[in-house]
């Protein structure tokens, strides 16, 4: 019995698994593993296998609970980011209803004050009418009286009372000769551009949408009368160009003694486009003789007051009238201006500085390619506009004399300033935009009419083709000036 116990215990770790395979996967006896030579080199101790494999399942273990870890967390925070984005959205469509509703008051508010103002200027025009009409009625009371009285007294009245009363009738007939009925014409009525003018910029401003190019030119009279123009652009019209208010402000000009318009910032202002308009219609040539030119009161103004740091009508107001100017209302931007330059005697001043005169400003329009192509300085192109100096005239030199034109040009006006010019720079650098004949000019201009022209400058005289403008080139803006004659 102890001896068959003693060989079984010899025999049993043989007999049981001791090894592992790693090859294919599998515990083995060490009997198999020694007939079994296709197992070499790949067996291990099965305790050390089981310990590896359990040290693994505990890797395990800790990487799902890491990894379990980092998508709870990347769950909570995707849950976060949607409350975050429902908050955002929330947020976003109360301020939107809460910005409505005060864009709506703010138009309400501009709706009732242009209605009010309309309604008031209404009330005032048909309280005058209505003045005029009982003046009327009593002058028409009287003559139907008179005429009653008179009647009687021819028929019923001795000869010693006509006599009599006769003076008396005579006098009154005297008076009433001396009246005349008031025509409709003569009552003015107002057309309401600016307010049109200024419903249409808001309309724009909230809308972001440019209905058509249109132009607003207000001029302020020297008795306080304002003048409205508007002029539209329409692409697809019979008519290309529709001018409003035109005639009454052409007739003011002509009733004055060669007036001068003052703007301030004129360079600025697309007047360009207000003489394409006016050429489209024929009026050009009736705005043009009656003025004396355009004045631009900045300059005077800079040097009236030179120590503000920003030359804006606004602050201009503020600071030396004690007003609050509603810049956007160009009457009341022409107003301040004609006030400053009066209350101040800059109105004296304006034959000092150089007019300038509607060509300069054509001038100035097309020079706006070396502007755009930095070849020039805004300076330098405001010296050649008041010059006359246009861009097909500095290509005209330049093909008479490609080497020394542009130079001689430059060197005779530089030595022609007068007071506030600048110094024109660099004029010599531009030959390149002129590589061609004149015809080339085309492209760069909106061509619709051309003619010939024989162009005589600084002893070059030669005959080229001349490209015009037209009017499409429109931007919707306000421009204000007044009419200041001596």
């Amino acid at each position: 019995m102890d001896s068959s116990s003693n060989q079984k215990s010899q025999t049993l770790p043989f007999l049981f698994p001791s090894l592992y395979c790693k090859q294919y996967n599998q515990s083995m006896c060490t009997i198999c593993a020694l007939l079994d030579s296709e197992h070499m080199g790949q067996l291990c101790n099965i305790s050390q296998e089981i310990q590896c494999r359990q040290d693994e399942l505990q890797n395990m273990s800790v990487e799902l609970k890491e990894k379990k870890n980092a998508y709870d967390k990347s769950y909570s925070s995707h849950e976060e980011l949607v409350r975050n984005m429902v908050r955002l959205r929330n947020e976003t469509q109360e301020l939107i209803q809460q910005k409505i509703e005060e864009m709506i008051q703010i138009l309400q508010e501009k709706g009732e004050g242009y209605l009010a103002e309309v309604e008031a200027h209404h009330n005032h025009q048909v309280q005058e009418v209505k003045k005029k009409l009982q003046e009327m009625d009593g002058v028409f009371q009287r003559i139907t009286s008179s005429q009653r009285l008179v009647e009687k007294l021819h028929l019923y009245v001795s000869g010693q009372e006509v006599l009599e009363i006769h003076p008396f009738l005579r006098k009154s007939m005297m008076e009433l000769r001396r009246k005349q009925p008031s025509t409709a014409e003569g009552v003015k009525v107002k057309n309401f551009l600016e307010t049109k003018s200024q419903l249409q910029n808001l309309l724009e401003r909230v809308t972001n949408n440019k209905a058509g190019n249109s132009l607003h030119l207000v001029v302020l009279g020297d008795k306080g009368t304002v003048f409205h123009v508007m002029i539209s652009y329409q692409e697809n019209s019979r008519e290309r160009v529709s001018v409003f208010g035109m005639d009454e402000i052409l007739q003011y000009l002509s009733s004055l003694q060669m007036p001068i318009l003052v703007g301030y910032k004129l360079w600025s202002m697309d007047i360009p486009a207000l003489l394409d308009a006016l050429q489209e219609i024929n009026k050009e040539l009736q705005f043009e003789e009656p003025i004396l030119g355009f004045s631009d009161a900045l300059p005077l103004i800079r040097e009236k007051f030179p120590d503000i740091s920003k030359y804006t009508l606004k602050n201009l107001d503020r600071k030396y009238l004690c007003g609050k100017l509603d810049h956007t209302n160009t009457s009341n931007c022409v107003r301040i201006l004609m006030k400053l330059c009066t209350r101040y005697e800059i109105n004296k001043e304006f034959s000092r500085i150089r007019l300038i005169a509607c060509s300069s400003f054509r001038c100035y329009s097309s020079l706006q390619l070396l502007l755009r192509e930095r070849v020039l300085s805004v300076p330098s192109v405001q010296t050649l506009a008041l010059h006359n100096i246009s861009l097909d005239t500095l290509q005209c030199i330049y093909l008479s004399d490609p080497k020394k034109g542009l130079k001689k040009l430059c060197r005779h006006l530089n030595t022609k300033l007068r007071i506030r010019e600048k110094k024109i720079q660099r004029l010599s650098k531009s030959p390149y935009l002129f590589p061609t004949p004149p015809i080339v000019l085309s492209r760069f201009f909106t061509s619709r009419d051309s003619f010939r022209d024989t162009l005589s400058c600084y002893g070059v005289k030669m005959t080229l083709l001349r490209t015009q403008g037209n009017s499409s080139g429109m931007k919707p803006h306000s421009t204000g000036c007044y009419a200041w004659s001596k």
